[in-house]
């Protein structure tokens, strides 16, 4: 009950915005127009457009609370391009989505989490994304005759096996993407056909490196930053072949980053594949989003949608040229 009453206040307060500026639309038009209009006439219409304003205000409230409880939220950014607010688990959001996802979309479509630089999984999966991913695929899928775990991490030792690390520790440098695509086989469905998986595993493990939370042009500078964000999407750009990507809000639990500035990262980084950099593909970019996280933060997924919705717009107002 307490979750649905959070839910209705903020349904109520995101729709409230639009609301408000529809009466004030109508009642300057209104105002202009009453002076030609007989005192009979003009109370008539007043009653008819106070009733539109009310049938308005409830679908529209309505609208935002079914977004709100589902926890999904579509934000045009450019042209055919946009961004979607996934608020569950990472393993819940990557089940509906390969669920939902034509075989088609799911060839050219990508699940992005960090790995320890050991690239060792049973490390990595002590806790937090990987862990919970591994735990789905095992539980739910086969690749050929392995498990997805024994599979990826198969993979994953074949990609350090063959490229040599400047690091004298072994470790995969930190921002490192190692693509790894898994064919996966429903265990518990009829479904005979495999699934195609694409993953992108970012070695984002900097325990031995001190984070300075006060250290604010650290986090926002690219080349400095300890955040993994920038790197993600400058691969992406490389691989050129991704439609759509998930990715979660990385770097806030472990390395102790801010919500915030993490999350407006990856908005920065994906407007500037929609404005910039227009010769990526990617078309469709899922956030996984964690209630626990940004209540913990003091937002909501409304906050997040409208500062998505601010970023498109500041985006379009500099650099505005027709989409590919």
């Amino acid at each position: 009950m307490k979750s649905f009453i959070s839910y209705a206040i903020e349904a109520y307060h995101h729709s409230k915005k639009s609301t408000l500026s529809l009466i004030a639309g109508i009642a300057f038009i209104w105002g202009i127009v009453n002076n030609l209009l007989s005192y009979e006439i003009a109370i008539y219409s007043l009653l008819g457009l106070t009733a539109l304003v009310f049938i308005y205000a409830l679908v529209k409230y309505f609208l935002w609370l079914r977004h709100v409880i589902k926890g999904r939220m579509m934000v045009p950014i450019f042209g055919r391009r946009k961004t979607t607010l996934l608020r569950n688990d990472y393993q819940d959001n990557m089940d509906m989505l390969l669920h939902n996802l034509t075989e088609e979309e799911l060839d050219k479509f990508v699940f992005i989490m960090g790995i320890d630089r050991t690239g060792n999984l049973s490390i990595s999966s002590g806790g937090g994304v990987v862990y919970s991913v591994l735990h789905y695929l095992n539980n739910n899928y086969r690749c050929g005759d392995d498990k997805p775990m024994d599979f990826i991490q198969n993979e994953l030792g074949n990609y350090i096996a063959n490229h040599t690390f400047p690091d004298e520790l072994n470790k995969l440098p930190y921002g490192t993407c190692v693509p790894i695509r898994a064919q996966l086989k429903p265990i518990n469905e009829s479904q005979t056909n495999e699934i195609p998986c694409n993953l992108i595993l970012i070695a984002n493990s900097r325990k031995e490196t001190p984070f300075d939370k006060n250290l604010e042009e650290r986090m926002m500078d690219d080349n400095k930053s300890n955040i993994i964000v920038p790197k993600v999407f400058d691969y992406l750009l490389k691989a050129n072949k991704y439609t759509g990507a998930m990715i979660g809000v990385m770097g806030t639990n472990g390395m102790g980053q801010s919500y915030q500035v993490v999350f407006s990262q990856i908005i920065n980084q994906f407007a500037r594949i929609c404005y910039k950099d227009r010769r990526c593909p990617l078309l469709h970019l899922y956030i996984s989003i964690r209630e626990e996280d940004y209540n913990r933060s003091h937002m909501t997924l409304s906050h997040l949608e409208r500062y998505v919705r601010q970023c498109a717009d500041y985006y379009s107002t500099w650099n505005h040229t027709t989409d590919v």
